[in-house]
């Protein structure tokens, strides 16, 4: 037994203290002399990983939180008759039997993430329960918990559940589906197996999740629409477009195909299915344009749940090749936590019996753990068994994809088959008329119908806004069409060459050369501007401006930098766009020069003026034009004005961003990096740099303890670097969600 060991013990044994706190001392047993500890109500012995064996704590009949995790802990035995015990938090050990703790009917909250736990039925009894974290387990059916009424948060992310109907009585209580883990309680569902409801449902919250299990009784059962998405991606004149055409007909005659301006999309290319005979599988095929310009649209669309094909012209290199695994890697998973890769076949276009092949090895190493890779090689020149190889290949891998196997109320199939119909003559019709459709199969309530379109609006099958007032009285069944609309006013030379900016009568008179009427040009509009595709702002009643096409240098402005509040977001994949999308969110608070009233903004950055109760500071938000040493791309956010408002301006800033984060790029990797604020940093263009997580860490282990700055050699406390950015609160609900999750 150590010093320390020694002494905690003794201090509590002195005192008659009822906490016993043994975390981080490496034992590997515990002392004997705990045995004459019986009155203590509290134990912590986590973070000892050579610990296996607890058999001492049965002894303490008053306990009534026992902390054990990130221990070699295996046998929960000792604690079976613990009957006070009201916290288990045993994450992060070797657990694999919950039985011996089926009768422990006080506990309040219980932490099993990351164990060796499959079965549930021990904790049948256990009605108290209103924390329960079962996150990346090998758990598969919840129906043990149909009774534990209670619970307020569900943690099941990365587990093979797939079904929620066992807990429905939870989620009529209104305890809310979430996505994120962190402070929020909930039932947090990411990457689950979920196919009742499927997955693109749950997304839509417990309203959604409920009227679907109606949906699925009153149409009498459910069906699998036996259809998948098949995403074509690469750089331009890969091949991409002709495997488009020669899917949908073999026959086709390779020549000069169009380049892809926009995007491709034929839905249901019907193929008899390769395992169940009978049935006839559909892909949606979607060939995207390989262009610089369009890379940021492709967000929009790219979609986990969906068979990626990566074209690779074997006679070159293929220098944008990091991009596409970086952004199927980013859009193509359900989170970033997924065990579940994205299925990716890479296909080399061996054109004129080509040898070499790009060098992409290095590249796939960096991804192994998120995209499952299969290879295909094809000469599109020759009428050989590689082309019927690949297109095998997209069939077998497209009808195993999880999303097939979701299950729909019966009658959706039935609307979804009209609605293609539809989509033969129009390229969009009213919510009426969608209401129309749905009522001819008894979907006559309009929450059922608009959940059927907000499913279908998930798949990327059609583009219904439901929560914009201007755009969810139309449906628009075929997105290819708004697609090209965008496209064609981005790339026209008018509109680049004034930099973005535009009338609205001009770009209605530019989409009706491309023959979109007035009402259609002002629908596409509606869909480029804020908290939809994030393209255009209105900057006055009828002139807009265009983010993306701004000029890339940044005009001369007025800058004090004294007390300055930094911070800074590290991207290891920074989605294009992303700079762009937050100006356009952020453009009601746009600054401009005094001299000619022109806003202070550039493609990549901007200054923002922010007015609010504690006082009126200004904003410089800025992606940096250059990797930094590490290889990461930044955001920084350097906020100046009265010194009581810029912790709270930097927070709007935040909010703006970790709101693109949550509804867009859910896999998105980022660290929230704080500047040191010791006298020389804060006056320094380069300072010390720390990371928000690691901040935090120290803090829960000690809030007092300092870290040392290695440009001024000063300590500096984490609390205060922490109190700059964040709030109290805040500060305490990220070290609490760190610590409990």
């Amino acid at each position: 037994m150590t010093f320390e060991v020694s002494h905690r013990i003794n201090s509590v044994r002195k005192e008659k203290l009822k906490t016993l706190d043994l975390s981080y001392c490496k034992i590997t047993s515990l002392p004997t002399e705990l045995e004459e500890l019986e009155w203590i109500e509290e134990l912590n012995l986590n973070e000892n990983k050579g610990l296996t064996d607890i058999k001492i704590v049965k002894k303490f009949k008053n306990l009534r939180i026992l902390t054990i995790h990130n221990t070699g802990i295996y046998d929960l035995s000792p604690i079976s008759e613990l009957t006070n015990l009201k916290v288990l938090l045993a994450q992060n050990t070797p657990i694999q039997d919950l039985a011996p703790i089926s009768n422990l009917v006080n506990l309040d909250t219980l932490l099993l993430q990351n164990t060796h736990i499959e079965a549930l039925n021990p904790l049948v009894k256990l009605t108290l329960l209103r924390t329960l974290v079962l996150s990346n387990t090998r758990i598969n059916d919840l129906e043990p918990l149909k009774g534990l009424i209670n619970l307020t948060d569900l943690r099941i992310a990365n587990t093979l559940v797939t079904s929620l109907f066992p807990i429905k009585s939870i989620i009529q209580k209104g305890v809310p589906i979430i996505f994120f883990g962190g402070i929020s309680a909930g039932i947090l569902i990411n990457n689950c197996q979920l196919n009742t409801p499927p997955l693109e449902i749950a997304e839509l919250g417990n309203e959604a999740i409920l009227n679907y299990w109606e949906q699925v009784e009153s149409q009498k059962g459910t069906v699998e629409l036996y259809e998948a998405k098949l995403i074509i991606v690469g750089e331009g004149s890969t091949g991409k477009t002709t495997l488009f055409e020669k899917l949908k007909d073999p026959n086709h005659k390779v020549g000069n195909t169009p380049e892809t301006h926009g995007i491709n999309i034929h839905e249901g290319l019907p193929f008899q299915h390769p395992y169940i005979g009978e049935n006839i599988f559909y892909a949606n095929l979607w060939d995207f344009g390989g262009q610089d310009l369009q890379y940021m649209t492709h967000q929009f669309f790219l979609s986990p749940r969906a068979l990626y094909v990566l074209m690779v012209d074997a006679r070159r290199e293929s220098p944008n090749l990091a991009y596409w695994f970086k952004i199927i890697s980013l859009l193509g998973r359900e989170s970033e936590d997924t065990k579940e890769k994205v299925k990716l076949l890479l296909v080399f276009n061996k054109r004129s019996n080509s040898t070499g092949l790009p060098q992409y090895q290095d590249i796939l190493k960096l991804y192994d753990d998120s995209i499952e890779v299969h290879y295909q090689e094809v000469d599109f020149g020759v009428n050989d068994y590689r082309f019927e190889n690949l297109q095998k290949a997209i069939q077998e891998h497209l009808v195993t994809l999880p999303i097939v196997k979701s299950q729909l109320p019966r009658l959706w199939k039935d609307v979804r088959d009209d609605l293609r119909t539809e989509a033969k003559k129009e390229n969009y019709i009213t919510s009426k008329r969608f209401a129309e459709i749905c009522s001819k199969y008894n979907i006559d309530q309009e929450e059922d119908q608009w959940l059927l379109s907000g499913y279908l609006h998930q798949l990327g099958s059609l583009l219904h806004f439901q929560n914009d007032r201007g755009l969810r009285s139309y449906v628009i069944l075929n997105p290819r069409w708004a697609v090209d609309g965008v496209y064609s006013f981005l790339t026209d030379e008018g509109i680049l060459s004034n930099f973005g900016h535009f009338k609205d009568t001009e770009f209605i008179q530019l989409l009706a050369k491309k023959g979109y009427s007035r009402e259609e040009a002002d629908l596409i509009l509606q869909l480029m501007t804020k908290n939809n595709f994030d393209i255009c702002y209105e900057v006055s009643p009828g002139r807009y401006v265009a983010a993306q096409l701004l000029p890339d240098i940044a005009p001369e402005y007025p800058w004090f930098p004294q007390n300055v509040l930094q911070f800074r977001y590290q991207y290891s994949i920074m989605p294009k766009g992303l700079m762009s999308r937050l100006i356009v969110r952020l453009s009601e608070f746009l600054d401009r020069l005094v001299e000619t009233d022109k806003q202070i903004v550039w493609k990549k950055g901007g200054v923002f003026r922010l007015k609010l109760r504690e006082g009126e500071c200004r904003v410089l938000l800025r992606e940096d034009d250059a990797e930094s040493k590490s290889g990461l791309r930044q955001i920084f956010i350097d906020v100046i004005g009265d010194a009581n408002a810029r912790k709270y301006a930097l927070h709007k800033i935040r909010d703006a961003v970790e709101d693109l984060h949550r509804k867009w790029f859910r896999n998105i990797k980022v660290d929230e990096i704080i500047p040191c604020c010791c006298p020389e940093c804060l006056v320094s263009d380069t300072p010390q740099l720390f990371k928000l997580d690691d901040m935090l860490k120290l803090r829960s282990r000690n809030m007092h303890i300092p870290v040392r700055c290695y440009e001024s050699a000063e300590e500096v406390s984490t609390q205060l670097l922490l109190e700059g950015i964040y709030e109290q609160q805040e500060i305490q609900n990220k070290t609490y969600a760190l610590d409990k999750f």
